[in-house]
């Protein structure tokens, strides 16, 4: 009996953390879509006005998806779930239209830096090596093809599922020295 009770509890956890992250998930996708929208669509908006809001949208992006992964090192049992919403977050900023090549370039160096963070120690294994690969030849594809992609539905998903499966199955919860 305890071990079906105990396998409920993580069943509840999983399915509590699930219903958080759409959630999340669902109001991040409408309040960046919102400022996308004012940064590339409004046409009534200043020139520096759209600039300040392309900012906003790095920040946005770039801040919040780092803020979710150092939370994921404190976060005990709810760490993959702040992981993956920062991982989401990451590589949804990374499928946006119209950006170009210096915003596209900070929003890798965020990813790659996040995804070093997750391999800490770990750099000579070839786990690394591999995921480093598949990273870097997905956000060059990206890059290349990105009107293409961004077109279509199916090709961003995708690739965030090549970049989710890379991510998860290399995936190691390391807590770095400075905690």
């Amino acid at each position: 009996m305890e071990d079906g009770t105990n396998l409920l509890v993580v069943a509840m956890s999983w399915a509590a953390q699930l219903t958080v992250a759409i959630f999340f998930i669902a109001g991040f996708v409408s309040f960046y879509t919102e400022v996308w929208n004012r940064a590339f669509s409004d046409s009534d908006r200043s020139r520096t006005e759209r600039i300040w809001l392309r900012i906003a949208l790095i920040v946005l992006a770039v801040g919040l998806g780092s803020i979710l992964h150092f939370a994921g090192y404190l976060g005990g049992s709810t760490s993959m779930m702040y992981h993956n919403i920062g991982l989401f977050i990451l590589v949804f900023s990374l499928l946006d239209e119209e950006i170009n090549f210096g915003e596209y370039l900070i929003r890798c160096v965020a990813l790659i830096t996040v995804w070093v963070m997750h391999h800490m120690g770990h750099f000579m294994v070839d786990r690394f090596a591999i995921s480093m690969i598949i990273l870097v030849v997905i956000l060059v594809v990206v890059w290349y093809f990105r009107h293409t992609i961004e077109a279509r539905f199916p090709l961003r998903l995708l690739v965030s599922s090549i970049l989710a499966i890379d991510f998860g199955l290399r995936y190691r919860p390391i807590r770095p020295a400075w905690l």
